[in-house]
């Protein structure tokens, strides 16, 4: 059986084929999944929906991350037959390995072992995506491979692709102000920003790359020798930023994120976009290094006065988020608890509705924030620096805009008012805190499961089993609450 493979640089992807029809289909069959949206569509319409989704189109492309995934399926399920392969010159050149060369740690810190093991990956295969846990370097791991791309491959320019502007922000003093990159780096994240002639490392958010694509589409298409993707795991298949990054064409290109997608179709289209996971360094791995933190989980078991077991979902979250058993309890814990404590909510409404019992019964003068879309990026970043500088500050914030990205070293108490069943939020959240601190022994995590609620106590057993998967120690307790 011939197998011809080909790489379309214009199109940023790949091509298969293949001389027999029975193994093709069997490949496109193993390269899908259920597609889950069908079971919303109901009558005449739903025979029009697909029941699966592929990954291979029916003409033979696919994106050219999961190449060497479909060559290993074919080594390994077709063994009834001679596999010959038929590879272009751009597929090789694509895939073939460069010499790294010296690896240049001369930025302001040192590179760990598993930071410099990252470099000589990047320089190595040209892409790939690397799972760093939070606390890990992830930052610093950035800076070091783009260093070392301008000295050893001459590139003239990268594009940095997060997830918003506080982290543009956060990404740019760090490259700047702390690890010493001497280029000349810009940041992109208003719409009153033009791509500068001379930038050598533009730092663009996501919303605003989706917004003015059409505008500077030749810039993004090719105008970048190397392109990275921070928090690449929020990078979905369905989502418009994955159809922009799959139209971005460059020699490098990475993604990092300290948690892989959970669902599969995320996954392989994470490293379909990115390439293979190239290095995984756990969030356990580094805190048996002292590298961050020790964690514990204190479950906190809320047993209420009635019973809530029979209300709908959209029912049981908004009694959960006015409940006054359970934001009385809230609020004793947050006034009860020492050093600076990071309280994450959902909703816009129970964020206010904790912020102004807090303001009413604050007997030991917290600085008491409520972080949320509103607050533009300066004001956060100086409640994050008060953070690090004092020890009496409660703040409250949405969990989508500081549940990823953001570290702060002086944190002792997160808890997690929200609930939820998301692994990838779950670790997320914890990281904000696994930073070291020579006040703090360990970081304590305060997970609420609402007994007597169907769905918080469901959801509470899913992050359990997170928990165990991370290897952090849980405790519990049960909370008889009263007013």
């Amino acid at each position: 059986m011939l197998v011809k493979l080909d790489y379309l640089e214009k199109r940023n992807s790949c091509h298969i084929a293949l001389s027999d029809s029975d193994v093709r289909e069997r490949l496109m069959h193993a390269f899908s999944v259920p597609n889950k949206e069908k079971r919303f569509v109901s009558g005449a319409n739903a025979r029009f929906v697909p029941d699966r989704k592929y990954f291979i189109t029916p003409t033979g492309t696919f994106n050219f991350g999961i190449a060497f995934e479909i060559i290993k399926w074919l080594k390994t399920y077709v063994l009834d037959r001679t596999v010959e392969y038929d590879l272009s010159d751009s597929f090789k050149e694509k895939f073939c390995q460069d010499d790294p060369g010296e690896i240049h740690d001369d930025l302001a810190f040192q590179l760990r072992d598993y930071q410099r093991d990252c470099v000589k990956l990047a320089l190595t295969y040209k892409f790939g995506t690397f799972v760093l846990g939070t606390g890990a370097g992830k930052t610093f791991t950035i800076a070091s491979i783009i260093h070392n791309l301008f000295i050893n491959k001459n590139i003239k320019r990268v594009l940095i692709v997060v997830p918003d502007n506080g982290l543009v922000t956060q990404f740019y003093d760090e490259l700047v102000n702390v690890y010493k990159l001497n280029h000349k780096i810009q940041k992109f994240y208003d719409k009153f920003n033009k791509i500068e002639d001379d930038s050598e490392i533009v730092i663009a958010n996501r919303p605003l790359l989706l917004s003015r694509f059409d505008q500077y589409e030749k810039i993004w298409r090719t105008g970048f020798d190397c392109l990275i993707v921070d928090e690449a795991h929020s990078i979905k298949r369905e989502n418009k930023v994955s159809k922009c990054i799959e139209k971005i064409v460059s020699k490098y290109r990475f993604g990092f994120t300290g948690t892989l997608a959970e669902d599969t179709e995320d996954m392989i289209k994470n490293i379909g976009l990115l390439g293979p996971v190239r290095y995984e360094k756990t969030s356990k791995e580094l805190r048996d290094e002292g590298v961050l933190s020790n964690v514990i989980i204190r479950k906190a078991n809320l047993v209420y006065p009635e019973y809530y077991g029979e209300l709908k979902y959209r029912q049981e979250v908004e009694e959960l988020y006015s409940n006054e058993y359970r934001n009385k309890f809230l609020s004793d814990l947050c006034f009860k608890l020492d050093k600076n404590t990071l309280l994450l909510v959902n909703r816009l409404e129970h964020g206010f509705i904790l912020k102004e019992n807090f303001d009413k019964i604050n007997f030991n003068n917290k600085k008491i924030y409520f972080i949320r879309g509103e607050i533009d990026t300066d004001a956060r970043d100086e409640i994050k620096k008060l953070m690090e500088q004092e020890d009496n500050i409660l703040c409250i914030a949405i969990t989508k805009i500081f549940s990823t990205g953001i570290n702060i070293k002086n944190l002792h108490n997160i808890i997690l008012a929200a609930g939820g069943k998301s692994s990838v939020t779950v670790v997320q959240s914890i990281g904000r805190g696994l930073r070291l601190h020579p006040t703090k022994k360990e970081l304590n995590i305060f997970d609420i499961c609402d007994k007597g609620f169907k769905y918080s106590t469901a959801h509470a057993e899913k992050r359990l089993k997170i928990y165990e998967k991370e290897k952090i120690k849980v405790t519990e307790t049960n909370i008889i609450l009263r007013t």
